[in-house]
């Protein structure tokens, strides 16, 4: 009789096996990478804001502000940052975007920036809004707090960006509540 070369079924059953073992150990390291990456974009993308706001604020010699946004184009009072932020000229440091249509940037509020809303983390804390001087200052301090969906007590995955009076932000990571 010829033999033949090849697996046994068992072989092939056990291969499968140690596989499913594998990937259900892989997934939830993966899903945690994920919410950790895009939490991570997504504070990037609020620094940005920031040192955009800071730049244009010198650049064009008067006030510029980050605020929370839903709809691109105004700043929402008791807004959440998760909801999206703009930034805009402020020309009277107001906090608000007093219309006009931008035709003149010397005259006119307008918006330079938007970003939409974000998803997988809840961005809490300080105010809906902050603005630059022409001399890079912003007028107060904030903190806004970035918890991916997910985060359990003792995990170090939150983030807390912090915007100082001297215009300067930083972030940290800091264990979830």
């Amino acid at each position: 009789m010829k033999k033949l070369n090849g697996f046994t079924i068992i072989e092939l059953l056990v291969t499968i096996s140690i596989g499913a073992i594998l990937a259900t150990m892989a997934v939830p390291s993966f899903l945690t990478m994920l919410e950790n990456n895009r939490a991570s974009s997504q504070v990037r993308d609020l620094i940005s804001a920031f040192n955009l706001a800071r730049g244009e604020a010198v650049t064009r010699g008067n006030a510029v502000s980050v605020c929370t946004s839903v709809n691109g184009t105004a700043c929402v009072a008791a807004g959440n940052w998760e909801n999206g932020w703009i930034v805009f000229s402020d020309l009277d440091a107001d906090g608000v975007v007093d219309g006009g249509n931008c035709n003149n940037i010397n005259t006119d509020d307008c918006v330079v920036r938007m970003w939409g809303a974000t998803s997988g983390v809840d961005m809490t804390g300080g105010a809906a809004v902050i603005t630059y001087n022409p001399d890079a200052r912003a007028v107060a301090a904030l903190a806004v707090t970035m918890t991916p969906n997910g985060c359990t007590t003792g995990e170090i995955r939150q983030i807390n960006v912090n915007v100082s009076a001297t215009g300067q932000v930083t972030s940290t990571r800091t264990t979830c509540p």
